[in-house]
């Protein structure tokens, strides 16, 4: 008998599409009803692997330094005003003088 050309795991992520609220149990027996064999264990190895998926390519988008982009635009006021002018700025910001001397 040849052996089957199914992706176990895709079948899985087809399966958790179809029926997001399905437990691993369900989504095994499910498969197995289709002729795929996947053990429940799979079903969790492959939702977690989707759940990293997910996480690192909203991760990916984030600009270093801070989760709302303050450290470029940090960056963009030194390039654009100068060091001196922007450090002189942050301390008034928070309310110390700033004087030569």
């Amino acid at each position: 008998m040849a052996k089957s050309k199914a992706n176990k795991s895709e079948t899985i992520r087809q399966l958790m599409a179809d029926n997001p609220k399905a437990t691993a149990a369900e989504l095994a027996d499910m498969a197995k009803a289709k002729g795929v064999p996947v053990s429940v264990q799979m079903v969790y190895n492959v939702r977690t692997n989707a759940a990293k998926k997910k996480t690192s390519t909203k991760n990916a988008d984030a600009t270093p330094g801070h989760a709302n982009g303050a450290g470029s635009k940090l960056k963009t006021l030194v390039e654009l005003f100068g060091e001196e002018i922007v450090l002189k700025a942050a301390v008034q910001a928070m309310g110390t003088k700033v004087g030569k001397g």
